[in-house]
């Protein structure tokens, strides 16, 4: 039963979800420090599309460069929360909650067209996992839905 609630979520309608205010603070907040860390390391990020070829940069160094890999989680945090704002700006707005199904970690999913996407977890699993797509491909999957 479990299995068909998830593939239903799938199928629902979110055009009438709204992120809630907290989230939109949190969501703010890190892409703000997205950029930030960015430009400590001399990348550039503008919320351009284009960028998120650089958030593959950043995060491929950050992991090469931290050597308590219990740090990283909150540079995967920070910079899905950036790609999730380029989105906001560059395409039609969804809606962003803080775990899915209000179980588990924050794990940010992001709800964009019928569509449900982690782009947290992208960034995790670039951090964590050698054979991680680049954040630029997934992207790309992405918004070919617009």
């Amino acid at each position: 039963m479990k299995i068909l609630k998830y593939i239903y979520s799938f199928f629902q309608s979110n055009e009438f979800e709204q992120t809630d205010e907290e989230v939109l603070k949190i969501l703010e907040d890190g892409a703000s420090k997205a950029i930030e860390i960015g430009k400590d390391l001399n990348y550039k990020l503008d919320y351009s599309e284009g960028s998120i070829k650089t958030v593959d940069k950043i995060l491929n160094r950050i992991k090469t460069v931290f050597e308590d890999k219990n740090d990283l989680s909150g540079f995967a945090l920070v910079y899905g929360l950036y790609i999730i704002e380029v989105f906001e700006r560059n395409h039609q707005k969804g809606y962003l909650k803080k775990r899915y199904n209000n179980h588990g970690p924050d794990d940010f999913p992001y709800y964009r067209k019928k569509e449900l996407i982690f782009p947290c977890l992208w960034c995790y699993d670039i951090i964590f996992q050698s054979d991680a797509n680049d954040i630029w491909s997934q992207y790309q999957s992405a918004i070919l839905e617009d």
